[in-house]
């Protein structure tokens, strides 16, 4: 029988590890400051998680000159470009208007940021659309142009790598303004619930919260850092309805519809007042759901610059993904059975069977998720060389296993 071997993985953990060694210097800058740094802080968060992993990207894939020569951008190919930039401003307005609409709480803080962030997209896109072609191929925002043009012109045939450009920026219209904003609200939450409340639980929310704060600046900096440059680039995109609307679905406005009305799985009671009157079991019932968080957390951060949703922008075998196929979905999926205790509630028995059963029916969704995610994915031969691995060395699998042969005799 051949031995099956791990690939290697697309981002090394010390990568992560610096990104999170610079969250941690731009948390302890945050609560010294407090309030003195306003805007910035989300900023300084960001740039601080991202300056040392781009510092150790560029160092693995120093700049090779260019065997083709500079030149003149042709008028043809200015026209694309600008068409694209026109395109791209469309998406993201169309995508900020819809979360203001349907759900303006994800996208507070988002205003106040918004003057800075529009100077620095100006800055971007000015500089897209006067740098000169780097080589004869199409840069994805030309592409964009060119497949922009199809559309208006109501051709219905698009070519692959056009409508794959096209899914690629519909992902970083959708996610980029929500995790941008959602990392502000982050951080603002969890300096006030450590001054809000005291003793265990302003330890236990200030943590959660900026669990969630770490989450967020990574898939924020993972949005902005798609770059062939650093091996950064997207392979493919999703490209089925059902793989969209599993993954969009778990994000506002529509799990405000989707998971918090169809399928409400909240009560009156959650775990601090089930076990309010015991302090050591909620300590401990804190600490699993801080662990759980955490499982989630460290999935994102173990892509790097790499993260996104709905995208192959490189296999990663290291960190959680070392012991499960979809440690992010684990993670979370246990902390909101921790978190929502759907098993207690006050209205009795049949009503807490209601809502164990809505929460599974999230669950289910999430099954479905990693599931389109690994018919994507399994297009790529580095990711069917993992999915061999951890079939027979994964924690759960090698679990199942020893289950099965005790318990089963199989």
């Amino acid at each position: 029988m051949k031995k099956v071997t791990k690939p290697q993985t697309a981002v090394p953990i010390r990568i992560a590890l610096a990104g999170v060694c610079g969250a941690a210097i731009a948390t302890v800058l945050i609560w010294t400051l407090g309030e003195l740094l306003g805007l910035l802080e989300p900023i300084l968060f960001l740039v601080l998680c991202a300056a040392p992993m781009w510092a150790l990207e560029l160092r693995r894939f120093p700049a090779r000159p260019s065997r083709i020569a500079a030149q003149s951008m042709p008028v043809w190919r200015r026209k694309l470009r600008l068409i694209g930039l026109a395109s791209l401003i469309g998406m993201f307005c169309f995508t900020v208007a819809i979360f203001r609409a349907a759900s303006p709480a994800p996208l507070a803080g988002f205003e106040a940021l918004l003057l800075l962030l529009l100077c620095v997209a100006a800055v971007w896109m000015g500089w897209m659309a006067l740098r000169r072609p780097p080589g004869r191929s199409l840069d994805s925002v030309e592409l964009l142009g060119k497949a922009t043009i199809r559309v208006v012109r109501f051709r219905t045939k698009t070519k692959r790598t056009e409508l794959q450009t096209i899914l690629g920026w519909l992902v970083k219209a959708f996610y980029l303004p929500l995790m941008i904003s959602s990392t502000y609200v982050f951080l603002a939450w969890a300096r006030e619930s450590t001054g809000n409340l005291s003793g265990w639980m302003a330890v236990f929310s200030g943590l959660y919260m900026l669990i969630f704060a770490i989450d967020t600046a990574f898939a924020t900096i993972g949005y902005c850092s798609t770059s062939k440059r650093i091996d950064a680039h997207i392979r493919s995109t999703e490209a089925t309805l059902l793989g969209w609307a599993s993954a969009i679905v778990c994000y506002p406005p529509l799990n405000s519809l989707v998971l918090q009305q169809w399928l409400s799985y909240n009560d009156a009671i959650d775990w601090r007042a089930w076990l309010a009157g015991s302090p050591l079991l909620s300590f401990a019932w804190g600490i699993a759901i801080l662990l759980s968080v955490t499982l989630y957390v460290s999935a994102t951060v173990s892509f790097g610059l790499r993260f996104s949703n709905l995208t192959n922008r490189g296999i990663i075998t290291s960190g959680p993904y070392h012991y499960f196929k979809h440690p992010s979905y684990i993670g979370k999926n246990i902390a909101w059975w921790l978190i929502s205790v759907p098993f207690i509630s006050n209205a009795g028995a049949l009503a807490a069977l209601g809502n164990c059963a809505a929460l599974l029916a999230i669950n289910g969704i999430y099954c479905i998720r990693a599931k389109t995610e690994e018919r994507h994915l399994m297009k790529d031969p580095v990711y069917q060389a993992y999915s061999a691995w951890i079939a027979e060395h994964g924690l759960i699998e090698r679990i199942f296993r020893r289950f099965s042969r005790k318990i089963l005799g199989c």
